[in-house]
């Protein structure tokens, strides 16, 4: 993994670095910038990570700096740290593992769910319409409007808080309880969830008409 290229103390560039701060980089910190497998999703909950407490916070405040001279190997063990978090952001749930999803923002009616944990879950077995309301080629396509299936979603899984700078809804809600099947395409993971709420997350979406069963992959499945 590479590690970030920062002064070492007592070298010339450090030196020369006491005369101004180390400014950590500010503005836009963005994790992640690509489409993901057959999703158009936009990048989302930019410059977040979870916290301690489960809920999303800001990697870094414009203007926060640390002074070249105090780093040393503070500043290189939170490099460190840093880039083992992100890794665990960008991973995927292997199959059959199981997982908590504690969701944090949604972008359509199958998902992704993104969990304060790090996965990003695709729904398993289900589809719904995306965001511009098309279905995509070969899959199932139901008459619930793409609003309307990712409003019923972010209900399920527990109520809104805002909305991200990139259209994800932002939302607070009680842990899941999840079982990977695996790689769903880009960093996600296709994932049965059940939630305290309204039990199998899959088979409320598709009880209450807003997803369909998506044969290929719902198989032999039993709500």
């Amino acid at each position: 993994m590479n590690r970030l290229a920062l002064p070492q103390p007592g070298s010339a560039a450090c030196q020369e670095a006491d005369q101004e701060d180390i400014v950590w980089p500010s503005g836009n910190n963005s994790l992640h910038r690509a489409n993901h497998g057959e999703e158009s999703e936009a990048v989302g909950a930019p410059d977040l990570l979870p916290d301690a407490g489960n809920r999303p916070m800001r990697l870094a405040e414009p203007g926060f700096s640390l002074p070249c001279v105090s780093t040393g190997r503070f500043f290189w063990q939170i490099a460190e740290a840093m880039s083992m978090l992100l890794a665990l952001t960008l991973s995927v749930v292997p199959s059959g593992e199981v997982f908590t999803c504690t969701p944090v923002a949604v972008w359509d009616g199958d998902g992704p769910i993104w969990c304060a944990e790090g996965p990003r879950v695709r729904l398993a077995g289900i589809a719904a319409r995306e965001l511009d309301g098309s279905c995509r080629p070969g899959h199932p396509c139901p008459t619930a409007g793409a609003i309307e299936a990712r409003s019923a979603l972010v209900s399920i899984l527990g109520k809104p808080v805002g909305r991200s700078p990139h259209g994800h809804v932002l939302v607070e809600g009680p842990a899941l309880h999840c079982t990977s099947e695996g790689p769903a395409g880009g960093r996600r993971t296709a994932a049965w969830c059940t939630s305290p709420i309204a039990g199998d997350v899959s088979c409320a979406m598709v009880k209450g008409g807003w997803a369909l069963r998506w044969k290929r992959y719902w198989k032999d499945y039993s709500c």
